[in-house]
């Protein structure tokens, strides 16, 4: 029995070991993906790419004082990705009915759906526009970390769109 305890621990924690090993090897071919694809359509971009962990990949772009982060989280299925997408969604309209409801004040967060990956839209950020898509397991998040008062309204659509091809590329 307690031979049979071992070899049941050591497979789970291999299978971990695999899985873990999998998702980084995913995300190291993703992550040369989308700097392949946005180098090729950006020149004079720099990027820097964060060490993928737990299921989270983040670049970050810049030219000039214009700095474009890109954040890609993996969850278990696409009806997880799905689900917490959709709550991202509806928090937004949470927030605009408060701010109306509350201070009698009518904001637009959610500004507008996008076709991009299964689902897309795009939301306001302090006046800038920050993109959401979604593609099978996979949510990606594009905003503009600097300056800090941005008023983008084209690079986080760009860079949204530019990621969207390098995952469909990738057969995500």
């Amino acid at each position: 029995m307690k031979k049979a305890g071992v070899v049941f621990f050591l497979a789970f924690f291999l299978h971990l070991n695999v899985q873990a090993q999998s998702t980084s090897e995913k995300f190291a071919k993703l992550s040369k993906l989308l700097t392949d694809e946005i180098s090729r359509e950006m020149a004079g971009w720099s990027d820097k790419t964060f060490e993928p962990s737990q299921g989270v990949l983040i670049q970050q772009w810049s030219s000039g004082d214009i700095g474009v982060k890109i954040a890609v989280v993996e969850y278990d299925s696409p009806t997880r990705a799905a689900q917490v997408f959709n709550e991202a969604k509806s928090a937004l309209k949470i927030q605009e009915a408060a701010a109306l409801r509350n201070r009698g004040l009518e904001i637009q967060l959610l500004k507008e759906s996008l076709n991009l990956g299964d689902e897309g839209f795009v939301w306001d950020v302090r006046g800038s526009d920050a993109v959401e898509f979604r593609k099978g397991g996979l949510l990606i998040s594009v905003s503009i970390f600097s300056p800090a008062n941005s008023k983008d309204v084209y690079f986080s659509r760009k860079f949204a769109a530019l990621a969207a091809t390098a995952l469909s590329s990738s057969g995500e």
